[in-house]
């Protein structure tokens, strides 16, 4: 990048403070001209969270997500909801992404009475298990997959397949959707 890119770049941010000046008082990041200037209009929450995630991810660049733990514990903001709204509303106004490690689960498919369920979870163990307790009827399972975005891919599922709908989550596939499911390798949507 030349000098004059550079210099446009600095012209671009302001620089500002750390969170905890106690803490890291010789510390410093930059913030895009249109946050600052839009500070008034963001929730005091979306003001805290989005400097917590820009000045964690200056001191540390390979970090490309935060728990609620660590968010909580570098704001002093007690309430997930109040996390999760500043986490949508930064994210409507472009200023972060949403936190693409919240997305990652499995995507199964298990059979009952010749309808088959797909279905969405974070824990696989867990939601099998709870299914064979909730479920009046056994149910088998037929093949699962890993997905770094589970809810998009059990919707593209779902939407693929809604002329088979039967109920809810249930479709009346046929081999060939049985085997089109699969076919699904781990991570590919």
């Amino acid at each position: 990048m030349s000098n004059r890119n550079i210099e446009k770049e600095k012209e671009k941010e302001r620089i500002v403070c750390a969170l905890d000046p106690r803490l890291y008082e010789d510390e410093f990041f930059y913030l895009p001209n249109s946050f600052v200037d839009n500070m008034s209009c963001l929730s005091s929450g979306s003001v805290a969270v989005y400097l917590f995630y820009e000045y964690n991810r200056a001191i540390n660049k390979d970090k490309t997500y935060f728990t609620y733990k660590e968010i909580m514990n570098g704001t002093g903001i007690k309430s997930k909801t109040t996390i999760r709204k500043a986490i949508v509303e930064l994210s409507e106004k472009g200023y972060i992404n949403k936190l693409k490690e919240n997305y990652q689960g499995y995507v199964y498919l298990i059979e009952s009475q010749g309808y088959y369920k797909i279905g969405k979870a974070k824990n696989f163990t867990q939601r099998t298990k709870h299914l064979d307790t909730i479920m009046p009827i056994d149910t088998t399972l037929i093949y699962s997959f890993h997905s770094q975005d589970y809810t998009n891919a059990e919707k593209t599922l779902h939407n693929k397949y809604k002329h088979l709908r039967h109920k809810g989550e249930w479709f009346a596939l046929t081999e060939q959707e049985i085997n089109e499911i699969m076919s699904i390798k781990d991570d590919t949507i």
